[in-house]
């Protein structure tokens, strides 16, 4: 018989491929031999967010053990680049004291980036301009040998941009400038050339404050990128036939908010969006298009001509605040045939919340016509996430609601994973700890009896007492049906199965 420390490398990976990371962890100090197979494993998907110290010992360790081929997937954020988050986020960083920090780790960074002959995802997350001013070489390496699927740069200048002018091959590209309320010509002109480097190999394309001068130009040329199936881009003034014209088969889209204006109402400073700049023609543009995240206009829009499967409102200001909404959402829903739908309520308006008093009690039950709307105009709908709220005090009139209304979806015969979730926001404002008498199992049997058809649930209500759990739904057993909660490796996988596999 052999023994299990005796089986092939394959082996290993498929049975380390079961267990989470602390599993692996535990494994890895249990003794010198499964420490020598584990470890290559753990560095496999790298996210440090912690500390400049960190991201040192991470280097160091790598480096001692020669563990840099394994490495597949590496994360970097702000929070481990600084100690302290910027103070000007319009700058992104301050020169001199950040780049003193980011010394302590930058010559062990560019060892590991070069020993890492096998990344494939690389991503600075809101320090990308630090970093390269800091040390160059790691914008080098990069072009040198560029990741052969992703590359996410957040936090760039017009100055750090340059230095990945030549980067190319990409298949995944994510770059995000520092927040910036003008255009800038020359990082917008940089990005073209990055863009066209990979013009043949891009698969997927997410813009930030800066845009491709392509998409300004009045003149368009003959270039397209028919490779990119999802793009992203901020809600800015620009034709969405040139953004059809240059990337004609785009099967996803999520048009995020832009920058936000601050007003005054009611001696409150609120940030509010602008107004709904990026429009579409009474036409066919994608005839791919089946995923949409963006405004509500625009989805009623997109829906009249583009066979979309998906939609999202989960915006905080694509939350629906009144009924008279649902009445373009029923639209929408009847013009596609949607499979997965991801919304928000807004239980309490905007206006209670600036004012010194309101009561849940006067709060509009959107609940219950939202979910008629829902029985009555999604047929087929596969996968629901709702949320609702913004604060610990709305928690038990949403639970109240959603034990009433659980039995309004009981037609939706396809429906297979539902999330119902609070959305949680900082205010100035204080409450009372919220007592919350209803168990989550509670909650969770109601709505597996509601919902025939129901495999999954996910509660994403957090509050004492609660935590975020999934529960996989069986066949009946005396009379009901059976109600496991499971682990969120499972929960999620389900989730990204309903949400965005299951309805291609």
């Amino acid at each position: 018989m052999v023994h299990v420390s005796e089986l092939d490398s394959d082996i290993y990976s498929l049975l380390f491929a079961l267990l989470n990371a602390s599993s692996l962890r535990a494994l890895a100090f249990s003794s010198r031999k499964w420490f020598q197979l584990t470890v290559p494993e753990l560095v496999r998907t790298v996210n440090l967010s912690r500390s400049p110290r960190q991201i040192l010992e991470f280097c160091n360790f790598c480096l001692k053990y020669r563990l840099c081929p394994y490495i597949i997937s590496l994360n970097l954020s702000a929070s481990a680049v600084y100690s302290q988050p910027p103070k000007n986020y319009l700058k992104g960083y301050v020169r001199g004291i950040d780049i003193a920090e980011t010394a302590l780790f930058a010559d062990a960074l560019v060892e590991v980036l070069e020993g890492a002959v096998n990344l494939t995802h690389l991503a600075f997350e809101d320090c990308t301009a630090v970093l390269i001013e800091s040390e160059s070489r790691i914008a080098d390496i990069i072009c040198c040998r560029p990741p052969v699927l992703s590359l996410y740069l957040s936090g760039a200048d017009a100055s750090s941009m340059r230095k990945f002018s030549s980067v190319s091959g990409l298949a995944h590209l994510k770059l995000h400038t520092v927040l910036v309320f003008k255009c800038d010509k020359e990082a917008e002109e940089i990005l073209d050339t990055i863009l066209m480097n990979s013009i043949c190999t891009l698969e997927s394309l997410s813009l930030g404050q800066t845009l491709p001068a392509i998409l300004r130009s009045e003149h368009l040329s003959s270039s397209s990128w028919e490779r990119v199936h999802y793009f992203s881009m901020p809600d800015f003034p620009v034709n969405s036939e040139h953004v059809a014209r240059f990337f004609p088969n785009i099967r996803s889209m999520d048009i995020t908010p832009a920058p936000w204006v601050t007003r005054e109402l009611n001696g409150w400073m609120v940030e509010v969006p602008p107004i709904v700049q990026f429009d579409c023609p009474p036409k066919t543009l994608w005839t791919e298009l089946r995923s949409f995240s963006g405004p509500k206009q625009l989805a009623l829009n997109l829906s009249r001509h583009h066979s979309l499967r998906r939609i999202s409102f989960m915006g905080l200001f694509s939350r629906y605040t009144d009924a008279s909404e649902f009445a373009q959402l029923s639209d929408t829903l009847h013009n596609s045939d949607i499979r997965s739908l991801s919304l928000g309520l807004e239980l309490v308006g905007l206006e209670r919340w600036v004012s010194a008093h309101f009561s849940m009690d006067d709060a509009p039950p959107l609940l219950d016509p939202l979910l008629s709307t829902l029985s009555q105009s999604a047929n087929r709908l596969t996968y629901l996430s709702l949320h609702a709220g913004k604060s610990l005090s709305e928690i038990p009139y949403y639970q109240k609601r959603l034990v009433r209304t659980a039995p309004l979806l009981a037609s939706l015969s396809n429906l297979k994973y539902v999330e119902l979730g609070v959305t949680m926001s900082v205010t100035k404002m204080s409450f009372s700890p919220v007592e919350i008498s209803m168990k989550p199992e509670e909650l969770a049997r109601i709505w597996v009896d509601s919902v025939p058809s129901l495999q999954y649930l996910e509660l994403s209500i957090i509050c004492e007492g609660w935590e975020h759990s999934w529960w996989r739904i069986g066949s009946l057993d005396s009379q009901q049906r059976t109600m496991r909660r499971v682990s969120e490796e499972e929960g999620l996988s389900a989730k990204r199965w309903f949400d965005l596999e299951e309805w291609k």
